[in-house]
């Protein structure tokens, strides 16, 4: 395993809110002092914060330890002059003073499962870990062997505030349990959620103005057949000789996963779930299979979308290929997430959410990658769940008010994104965040399924659900026995 070098240091609390409960390591009665949902104005900016909810407290330098993949927004060693790696670690400094307690992160050898090698350590029932960070599928084989704590049974979270994400979550409970989310301070988390990216000076060259996209999101009219009018516009052959490759100009290219995420944001779920939060497998449903025709006919055929998943001949690598057709500008929309070497680009481009359905679906909806995109849980190894709750809270809180300003003033800064708009776009796809339950344990392994409609530009998933639907039922009813009621 690599370990980032630790701060060892013993920080003591310099100063104590008086007249508020101490909360010790081992305590599990607080007397909470500070009255939640209540305002107070932070000098420095104006803005209105909502208190925390947590109590005055001395956890006696207890040592929370984060293991598994690299998440930015965790844990710095010091300051570097970069504004995020400054704003991670001045919260850390901040918190562990007024708490007195210490972070620690543990960064797993193999990242691609990285908490798989924490397993053997939480089914011995060792505390050496408190909290474990990876994509929402890897904490399965934790889940089936009752190894993680439900999260709604955690002392301090309250998931109704804007530093967790309600919808998130709701996407990943089952039976109202939650054994997996994401807080405010797991900033790649947020730099991996998938959404459009418009080459704004081709589309001005195509007479549509990125301000007119903007405001459609605003108006609650970006949709798919929206969409789909922009995507249509770029597709172009450019050298004349009647094939659309890798060598013409694209109005849409992403990847299968990518695919799924533009269905998902349109409302298509692999499982649903009743009033009781009982999941229930939904692809054949009248509404996804409307939803995939509709996809297939305006979006996913072969001459309106390039695959960075496809195999070309005499082509080693679609996906470097696929790279050098946006920096060379010949793509019109991409579907995935923003990267560093993006501000190296020399045109303009706008970031946009994921088109909805239709103006009556309520909500926006982005997903990351269910293997790689980061969550966090709790094993139940840990033997002072309130303590590490109360660390959970802290963080999140205090890194939605300070870290998240620089996290997206960042954006500007570096050139990553190139408009305020932009910005604004962000956070509406960032406070949107959700994971369908039916992709994250993969029951059938459905998401192959829409991995294959998007490649092959056909919707046969009639067929593969008439196929796989009862040991896909079989394999989420087991899983649900195993977690009880």
């Amino acid at each position: 395993m690599m370990t980032k070098k630790q701060r060892m240091l013993s920080l003591l609390m310099a100063v104590l809110l008086t007249g508020g409960a101490m909360l010790s390591c081992g305590s599990t009665e607080v007397q909470e002092t500070a009255a939640a949902g209540t305002e107070t104005v932070i000098e420095e900016t104006g803005e209105a914060r909502l208190e925390s909810g947590l109590p005055a407290s001395d956890l006696e330098g207890y040592n929370i330890t984060f293991f598994g993949k690299d998440v930015n927004g965790v844990w710095e060693e010091e300051t570097t002059g970069d504004v995020v790696v400054d704003s991670v670690y001045n919260r850390n400094v901040l918190l562990e003073d007024m708490y007195n307690f210490k972070i620690t992160e543990v960064l797993a050898g193999n990242q691609e499962y990285a908490i798989t090698e924490a397993l053997q350590t939480v089914q011995a029932g060792d505390d050496a870990y408190q909290v474990l960070m990876d994509g929402g599928n890897r904490f399965v084989q934790f889940i089936q062997g009752g190894m993680m704590y439900d999260m709604n049974t955690l002392k301090y979270q309250d998931y109704t505030k804007p530093w967790w994400y309600k919808n998130l979550n709701e996407g990943v409970s089952l039976k109202n349990k939650l054994f997996m989310s994401v807080a405010a301070f797991m900033l790649t988390s947020y730099t991996q959620v998938y959404h459009p990216i418009v080459n704004a000076d081709l589309a001005k060259d195509l007479g549509v103005d990125k301000a007119d996209l903007y405001q459609s999101v605003r108006d609650g009219k970006w949709t798919i057949d929206e969409f789909a009018e922009l995507c249509h516009l770029g597709t172009f052959d450019i050298n004349g000789d009647g094939l659309l490759n890798h060598l013409d100009q694209w109005g849409f290219q992403t990847e299968a996963y990518g695919g799924y995420a533009l269905a998902l944001g349109a409302g298509y779920r692999i499982a649903d779930k009743d009033e009781n939060d009982i999941p229930f497998i939904s692809v054949a449903e009248e509404t996804s299979i409307d939803l995939w025709d509709k996809l297939c006919s305006l979006i996913f055929s072969e001459k309106e979308v390039f695959l960075a998943t496809q195999n070309i001949t005499g082509v080693e690598s679609t996906w470097n290929t696929s790279s050098t057709m946006r920096s060379e500008g010949r793509v019109l929309v991409s579907l995935g997430a923003l990267s560093a070497g993006m501000r190296n680009l020399e045109y303009d481009y706008a970031v946009l959410p994921s088109p909805k359905r239709d103006e009556q679906q309520e909500f926006y909806y982005h997903t990351g990658s269910s293997w790689n995109t980061p969550m966090l849980g709790v094993p139940v190894s840990v033997q002072v769940p309130d303590t590490v709750s109360f660390i959970l809270e802290a963080m999140a809180y205090e890194s939605y008010y300070s870290v998240l300003p620089d996290f997206y003033s960042n954006y500007l800064e570096t050139k990553l994104v190139r408009d305020q708009d932009s910005i604004e776009m962000l956070e509406i796809i960032h406070s949107s965040m959700f994971y369908d339950a039916g992709a994250v344990y993969n029951w059938g392994a459905f998401l192959g399924a829409a991995y294959n409609v998007v490649t092959s530009g056909t919707n046969n998933l009639v067929t593969v659900a008439a196929s796989k639907m009862k040991s896909a039922e079989n394999e989420m009813q087991t899983l649900l026995n195993e977690i009880g009621d």
